[in-house]
């Protein structure tokens, strides 16, 4: 939705984010301030060169939510008021991930029969990453290479349409992460966790009925992104 629509969900109480904030977890929402004002402590009173316990009326305000819960006033821009990619973020998905030992084999990464799923569409390819926020000596640390599993799942969609999402996904694949050092994508966390969350938010409002991505970087490790209702209008 665009920052109008996001504006009257705001304005509801409800938190907003943006689709490509859904990798660093942030989140605005709209404060009433105090119109008829409120006294104020010795911080915001030293600020204001009044003295503590002065009585000031606030305006309403936006504040942002950082993924370590540092709060802060968001200062709009000009490519926030223009975005279409707003969605309400009530109703957070969920991210899972599942370590094995390196000596057992690499799990399915969809169990049979899950419930409510009618298709998936399986890329595999290799590319390569360094995890830099390891400590040196990291056996993930240094740039190396894995092959990568990825799987969408998806509900309530038919086989037609499945066979589209299919084509869109494979040259996606092709073309933006067969090969790549992937920090190029990804940032300083090229994880399997952080590859669920970004694709997720990629796509989720490209293709109806995503419910969920699963990726899989070894035989020891999964990670699943999957969004609350498998609906494309929520994110973790």
């Amino acid at each position: 939705m665009d920052f109008s629509a996001a504006l009257v969900e705001l304005k509801a109480g409800k938190r907003c984010a943006r689709r490509g904030w859904i990798a660093d977890g942030k989140w605005v929402a709209l404060r009433t301030g105090y119109p008829d004002g409120i006294a104020v402590n010795g911080n915001t009173a030293e600020s204001f060169g009044v003295p503590e316990g002065t009585v000031v009326r606030f305006q309403p305000y936006f504040q942002m939510c950082e993924k370590d819960g540092t709060v802060r006033t968001w200062n709009k821009g000009d490519q926030d008021l223009i975005a279409t990619d707003w969605y309400v973020v009530d109703g957070i998905g969920t991210l899972e991930t599942a370590v094995r030992g390196y000596d057992e084999d690499r799990p399915p990464l969809l169990a049979a029969g899950t419930a409510g799923t009618v298709a998936t569409v399986t890329l595999e390819f290799e590319a390569t990453h360094d995890n830099v926020m390891l400590p040196k000596g990291h056996h993930e640390r240094g740039i190396h290479g894995h092959q990568y599993v990825v799987v969408f799942e998806f509900t309530g969609q038919d086989a037609a349409r499945i066979d589209q999402y299919e084509e869109m996904l494979q040259v996606w694949k092709d073309r933006s992460l067969r090969g790549r050092f992937l920090n190029d994508v990804l940032g300083e966390r090229p994880t399997a966790e952080q590859f669920a969350i970004w694709a997720y938010g990629l796509w989720c409002n490209e293709i109806h009925g995503l419910a969920a991505v699963h990726v899989s970087e070894s035989r020891n490790l999964t990670a699943t992104y999957r969004g609350a209702s498998g609906s494309a209008d929520v994110r973790s």
